[in-house]
């Protein structure tokens, strides 16, 4: 039967389980202004956030994209006094960073960290070549403006280094690989979804650092499947009202999951490609969570002012009498009117209990008292005097006082009735449809 996917999770920690990390120099576009560059100079001269380092190598290439772009002495020597001093130890900056990255990656266990590691080191060497390049393409009036940056060795040399540590990279990269499917492997013999959970993302960790690895790709989508959280959401009508929509008549199991679905969809906490899915009652044996709602009384109230709310109007308004022009004298003309506004309500409330239970272990893990409502109002105008003097919001209001919806239209009221009890079943779910996703 059709398996309904309310929400699915990008794959662990944000990366692509098909794109291995790989090192590239950062991307300087060249069709900026001036402002643009010089402002990315100096932020990337700042410790970044993320990571709590500056890059003093990305803030000379910006440095140099807007001295490339500037034709005003001001500007010329505001980029010159800020990044000179900087490309005096550019090299001994590259030197110094690669030093403490190795270190760090020696001090650390962590594949994944390692990786990091290795990933900056050739992304530093690639982003200073970069910028020696981009240093040495600057008209020779401005690169004399400039202390000289070259690379820290020959041509030939910087390419065998720059190799070396690409390679290794890529066999850091595979080391990671393997190390996270070593680690998936104790977790083959899962029975839980949430055991699943953890060897698939173990196991699309092994895809991203390794997209080439044996079988890796059916492993992934087998892991998947048994990964993801099925929920089965029922509800149960033993209130003495059928609850009705326009579209299907009395309201269905289908209907509230279509609904429910609809509305976690929509929530910006959710992420797309998820890993939970809403089954239909066929699949009701395979799924992991049992969401039931029993709606135990269905009750409608109604309710009206005791009295109007009278207010009084006027308006005055001014005319020329007299035919001729000695004689014509202004005058002024006031108008009345008394308004009595009425209004009337009608609340249906749907109200009763659910129970959420893990089907593997029959424990109840969530469970209360609920109640949803939704509310229906009228107001109308009587009108005495004239009606021209009524302010516009008062003549817009209709002057029959018009009857209350009966309880079918209560119960959907432009869907709205129902559209009350789903949103309050949306969400009472949804804070655990985002711990299972």
């Amino acid at each position: 039967m059709k398996t309904f996917t309310i929400l699915l999770i990008n794959l662990l920690i944000g990366l692509s389980v098909f794109a291995q990390p790989k090192a590239e120099a950062v991307e300087i576009p060249a069709d900026k202004k001036y402002k643009y560059y010089s402002k990315r100079m100096k932020r990337t001269a700042k410790p970044d956030k993320a990571t709590g380092e500056a890059n003093d190598i990305h803030s000379v290439a910006y440095g140099i994209a807007a001295l490339q772009k500037t034709k005003k002495k001001r500007s010329t020597k505001k980029v010159v006094e800020f990044v000179a001093p900087k490309m005096e130890a550019l090299a001994d900056y590259l030197n110094s960073q690669m030093t403490t990255w190795k270190v760090k990656m020696e001090e650390t266990q962590d594949p994944a960290e390692q990786v990091n590691y290795q990933l900056r080191i050739v992304s530093a060497l690639l982003d200073y070549e970069k910028a020696v390049a981009a240093y040495n393409a600057l008209p020779a009036n401005k690169r004399s403006m400039l202390p000289e940056i070259s690379l820290p060795e020959s041509e030939t040399a910087f390419r065998a280094m720059l190799q070396t540590e690409t390679d290794k990279l890529a066999e850091k990269n595979n080391i990671a690989a393997e190390t996270y499917y070593q680690q998936a492997a104790e977790q083959k013999d899962a029975t839980h979804w949430k055991e699943h959970r953890t060897r698939y993302e173990l196991l699309s960790k092994v895809q991203y650092y390794n997209p080439q690895y044996d079988n890796i790709d059916a492993e992934v989508s087998e892991a998947r499947k048994q990964a993801t959280c099925d929920v089965l959401l029922a509800y149960n009508n033993r209130s003495s009202r059928k609850i009705t929509t326009a579209s299907t008549g009395e309201l269905s199991n289908a209907r509230l999951r279509k609904s429910v679905q609809s509305r976690l969809g929509r929530n910006r906490k959710f992420k797309k490609d998820g890993l939970v899915n809403m089954v239909n009652g066929s699949n009701a044996d395979n799924a992991d969570v049992k969401i039931v709602f029993t709606i135990q009384n269905v009750s409608i109230t109604k309710d009206r002012d005791k009295k109007p709310v009278t207010e009084q109007h006027s308006k005055t308004s001014k005319t020329t009498v007299g035919k001729k022009e000695t004689d014509k004298t202004a005058a002024t003309k006031t108008i009345t009117a008394t308004s009595n506004t009425y209004s009337k309500r009608s609340t249906i409330t749907y109200s009763g209990y659910y129970t959420i239970i893990d089907t593997a272990t029959g424990e109840q893990i969530g469970g209360d008292d609920f109640e949803a409502t939704s509310k229906w109002s009228a107001t109308w105008v009587t009108v005495s005097g004239d009606k021209k003097a009524l302010p516009a919001k008062v003549k817009k209001l209709p002057a029959k006082e018009p009857a209350y919806p009966s309880v079918d239209e209560m119960m959907d009221t432009k869907g709205k009735g129902v559209d009350a009890l789903t949103e309050r079943i949306t969400a009472i779910i949804t804070p655990y449809a985002l711990k299972w996703q």
